[in-house]
Formats: C-alpha cells, sequence, structure tokens
C-alpha cells in the first residue's frame, strides 16, 4: 500500500510539513523514488507493501523510529491491515486513512476516508501514448505474488479479437517468453497512462490495480485464486467479475459490456466523492493538535 500513500504523504510536505516514510529494507529504492525521505527498519520483507501479517521485529522497527522521532502523527493505510496495525500501536496519535469507497469498506471501523491518486512509480510517457488509440484496449496487469499466470496468459492472447497493452514488471515476464503481435509491453508504472483508453482491465488482484481501476472506471476482470480480497468486492458491486483462469479472463475481456462499465462508472464517482489528498492535510494537523 504504499504507492497508494504518496499523494498523501506529498500534500502534507507540500503544506509545510516533515514526512518520513517507513518500511522494511526492500522498499528503499521505491520510496526515494517516489520523492520522499527513507526510513528502513530492520524484519523480515515482511509484506507491509503487499497486506501480509507483518513481521514483529518490522512492527517493532517502525513503532521505535515514531518514538525517537517524536512523531506528532503516524499515518497508514486503512486497506493496509499492517499498516493500519502499525498506526494503532504507535506512541503518537494514530490515524487510519481509507482510499476504497465506502460501500466496499463493509463496517466503518473509524477510518478517515480519502480520494485514492494513482500512482505506481516514475513513468515516462512514450510517443505511443500521447494519443488516444484507434479503439479501446484491453489493459493487463501483474504484481509480485498475485494470482496472475502472465506466462500463460501471455500465450493465450494471439488467440484473442483484442488489443492488449500489458503494464508489468520485466521481473515477471520471464526470460524467451513470446509476445504476440496484439500485446505491447510496458512497465508497470505505466498503469495510470494507459488505463484512461482501455475497455477493461485483467489483474492478479493487486490492491493498487483494483484502487487504480476504481479511478478510471474502468471494468476489471481478477484472476485471485483464493485470495478475492478487494477484488471479490469489487465483482460483488457489478464493476468486475472473478475469473478462473487466463483463458477465462481473456474471454470475459472480450464479452465486458455496458452493464460492468455503469457500475465501474458509479464506483469512480463514489471514489472522487472522498476528499482529495490536499484537502485532507488541515484535518490531519487538527486531529495531531487536538
Amino acid at each position: 500500500m504504499f504507492h497508494e500513500m504518496v499523494p498523501l504523504a506529498w500534500a502534507v510536505r507540500c503544506a509545510g510539513h516533515e514526512v518520513r516514510a517507513c518500511g522494511p529494507a526492500r522498499m528503499g529504492e521505491t520510496i526515494t523514488d517516489a520523492g520522499l525521505p527513507a526510513v528502513l527498519v530492520d524484519g523480515s520483507d515482511g509484506a507491509l507493501l503487499d497486506g501480509a501479517l507483518l513481521d514483529g521485529a518490522l512492527l517493532d522497527g517502525i513503532l521505535d523510529f515514531a518514538g525517537r522521532w517524536r512523531a506528532d502523527l503516524v499515518v497508514g493505510p486503512g486497506a493496509d491491515r499492517p499498516g493500519a496495525l502499525a498506526v494503532s500501536r504507535s506512541g503518537a496519535d494514530p490515524l487510519v486513512v481509507d482510499p476504497v469507497p465506502r460501500s466496499l469498506r463493509g463496517i466503518d471501523g473509524g477510518s478517515v476516508a480519502v480520494r485514492h491518486v494513482p500512482y505506481h512509480g516514475p513513468a515516462l510517457v512514450g510517443e505511443a501514448l500521447r494519443r488516444p488509440p484507434r479503439q479501446p484496449w484491453t489493459c493487463v496487469t501483474s504484481a509480485a505474488g498475485d494470482g496472475l499466470p502472465i506466462p500463460e496468459l501471455f500465450d493465450l492472447v494471439g488467440e484473442f479479437d483484442l488489443d492488449v497493452v500489458a503494464a508489468v514488471d520485466a521481473g515477471l515476464v520471464p526470460a524467451g517468453t513470446s509476445i504476440p503481435d496484439n500485446l505491447r509491453l510496458f512497465d508497470r508504472c505505466m498503469l495510470p497512462a494507459l488505463l484512461p483508453h482501455a475497455a477493461a482491465i485483467v489483474h492478479g488482484g493487486d490492491i493498487g490495480a483494483v484502487l487504480t481501476a476504481i479511478a478510471f472506471g474502468v471494468p476489471q476482470i481478477a484472476v485471485t485464486g483464493d485470495d478475492v480480497g478487494l477484488a471479490g468486492l469489487v465483482a460483488g458491486s457489478g464493476a468486475g467479475v472473478l475469473a478462473g483462469d487466463a483463458e477465462d479472463a481473456l474471454e470475459r475481456a472480450v464479452t465486458a459490456d455496458h452493464h460492468l462499465r455503469r457500475s465501474a462508472d458509479r464506483l469512480r464517482g463514489e471514489l472522487r466523492s472522498a476528499p482529495p489528498p490536499h484537502e485532507l492535510v488541515g484535518a490531519l494537523v487538527r486531529f495531531a493538535t487536538n
């Protein structure tokens, strides 16, 4: 959930406040690429980003730094349970913010709503993306550890009448993988540049992909395996579907209809009704000083 917090962190910095971004060692480059001061703490590669159980040493390191730095406020994402745990156990005033549309949150646990602003890392928008495509394309994206089998999906794309753009980190595409003629490959950070022209998105349930698709009103087709997570709630809202495997996902992309689009538009409107990050800064300051 780090990428989802970057716009809020920058809003706070631009208002003149000090910000530190805490995480495990593997997040160092990710944090500094976002232009934020990084504090790397000991622990395993416990997935503060990926939503897995937070490693005890990592949690202790975050709490220790918050105390030594004398932070006035510790902010974490409500959609990331480990991050929320770190916030709730900190000595500073804790505040959980949640970019998930309210209708998908279930019981409101007291978190503060914030509008999701898509950010997936530094991106260079090349010539191929500087003008709209002749017809909407199908976007495919995957993150490490999600449920989407990229090599299998790439092998199948050529069998479908789809124009496919894939936003996938190079490390997830094995050497020698065949790229069909109807597929163009981009880095995953390009996802926000691809979705404005997408008819549908196929993903593996990664929360960043789910929220970014909601922000652009794009119907979602998720291959998640047993852990449906937020993608399952999107499917329940009518703005997406759950697919059993890569072939099923591509078949559903071909048949995505206006009903999915209408529900996706509704979710986008709900997301946009939440305050953007810069409007939340004043509330954060008041919360910390009261």
